[in-house]
């Protein structure tokens, strides 16, 4: 199995092939994601224990309880290609536990206050609701 056949938009940056950079789509958001190999005779267990792995502000907030588990991935995968198909895997478990997260944390809110952004809403206009987010921490309001 090749790198592009599992991250496609993952591309290598040198002649080396030591270098990958580009992005992960999971869930339909794009991730940036660069993986540096350590200069040595090809790609080995060795070598992949000591890549280095960079990601986006947001998808290494989502994996920050997860750090721990990816190390352990990169130590013991056989091949770099292996190791994005358990990475990606990670990725898409620690984003989904998120949204599920996101979600329940809106479930707790009082409904006084749901009641209340309700009553905001209707006296500034239904049609000027553009958009509100799945936990609902944010509005967006179209202005006219």
């Amino acid at each position: 199995m090749q790198v592009c056949s599992v991250l496609p938009l993952l591309l290598p940056a040198d002649e080396q092939f030591k270098l990958y950079d580009g992005f992960m789509n999971i869930k339909g958001e794009s991730y940036r994601l660069r993986i540096e190999l350590p200069m040595g005779n090809g790609v080995n267990e060795a070598s992949l224990a000591e890549a280095r792995v960079e990601c986006d502000w947001r998808l290494s907030q989502l994996l920050e309880g997860s750090v721990d588990v990816v190390k352990q991935r990169l130590k013991l995968s056989s091949s770099l290609s292996s190791f994005l198909v358990e990475f990606k895997a990670i990725a898409e478990s620690c984003i989904s536990t998120s949204a599920a997260r996101d979600c329940h944390q809106s479930l707790r809110l009082p409904p006084k206050l749901f009641s209340r952004i309700v009553e905001e809403i209707e006296a500034l206009g239904w049609e000027k609701l553009n958009f509100v987010d799945p936990s609902f921490s944010s509005l967006q309001l179209v202005a006219q």
